[in-house]
């Protein structure tokens, strides 16, 4: 091309009119067009018409929420408790013998007693206690001696006590605490001390005993001291032994029943610990009662005298 066709290519070029590209919502590219009027500008660009959305209609009903009411259920009424008891049951307390034979005196008549026991009558032909303490109830009111008060029933109510309370504590026998109490003093709380080398106060007579109401006149004898004298002969003391003792050594020393144990423990108890040994007829001692265990075997069938 020469350069003068080239120039006159301008020039027609410079006199056109270019309208720029319109844009459309579409967002496509469209060439521009040639309207009528022999114009290549494009129309003002119209926004697109957004029809507004109709808003729903205010909800003119009320809304009614029903609240249930919470009802809270009455106090339950106790009427009782019921405790269960516990899978192991309490140990109970130790049983002292207090008797076999339910009769209500004793039978036959009182027998004099030879030999060691073995063949004396067994403790299941024993009267209950409470017999035995009502057969020698009466005398224990009228047991005292020439010039000595009786016993007041309060006192005797306190032999009785003291009876039951030294068996439990020490193991032995009730009736065999009372018929010793019968047999050394007819259980006069008042009774005097004897005295052959060793002193024997209270209503057992007891080794050297601490306790006795020899010194209160008229005046009544404490229970206290009641039960102190019963505690002497039972347990024993500081010098000398007592019915428990007895019990004891003859149960280690070839005594083979509970009444051979404690004809045993009668004999020791009237003289002496070293008094007795196995296969001793108990009714000959060296200087002491002959009679004693068999008196005791004779008040424990229930004879008074």
């Amino acid at each position: 091309m020469s350069s003068a066709r080239a120039f006159l290519a301008v020039l027609a070029l410079a006199g056109s009119s270019f309208a720029a590209p319109v844009a459309y919502d579409d967002g496509q590219y469209h060439p521009p067009t040639k309207f009528d009027d022999g114009s290549w500008d494009a129309p003002t660009a119209v926004a697109p018409v957004s029809t507004p959305t109709k808003a729903p209609a205010p909800i003119t009903t009320p809304v009614t929420t029903q609240v249930k009411p919470v009802t809270t259920p009455p106090p339950t009424k106790i009427t009782s408790i019921v405790v269960k008891p516990t899978t192991t049951a309490p140990k109970p307390a130790p049983t002292v013998p207090s008797g076999g034979n339910t009769s209500n005196g004793p039978s036959g008549t009182k027998q004099h007693y030879t030999g060691d026991g073995s063949s004396w009558p067994s403790s299941e032909k024993w009267l209950t206690f409470d017999t035995l303490w009502n057969l020698n109830k009466d005398g224990l009111s009228k047991g005292c001696g020439s010039g000595i008060k009786q016993n007041t029933p309060e006192e005797i109510l306190a032999i009785h006590d003291g009876i039951l309370s030294e068996s439990k504590s020490t193991g032995v026998d009730s009736r065999f605490i009372l018929a010793v109490i019968v047999q050394e003093s007819h259980g006069c709380v008042r009774v005097g001390a004897t005295n052959l080398g060793v002193n024997n106060p209270g209503i057992m007579q007891s080794h050297n005993g601490p306790n006795d109401c020899t010194k209160v006149g008229s005046g009544p004898c404490p229970k206290e001291k009641i039960v102190g004298m019963i505690h002497d002969g039972t347990f024993g003391t500081a010098e000398g032994s007592g019915l428990k003792h007895g019990i004891e050594w003859a149960g280690q020393n070839g005594a083979t029943s509970e009444a051979q144990r404690v004809y045993w423990s009668s004999r020791l108890y009237n003289s002496g610990d070293f008094s007795y040994k196995k296969g001793d007829d108990l009714s000959n001692p060296p200087d002491a009662t002959p009679a004693y265990s068999s008196d005791i075997a004779n008040r424990l069938l229930g004879f008074v005298f």
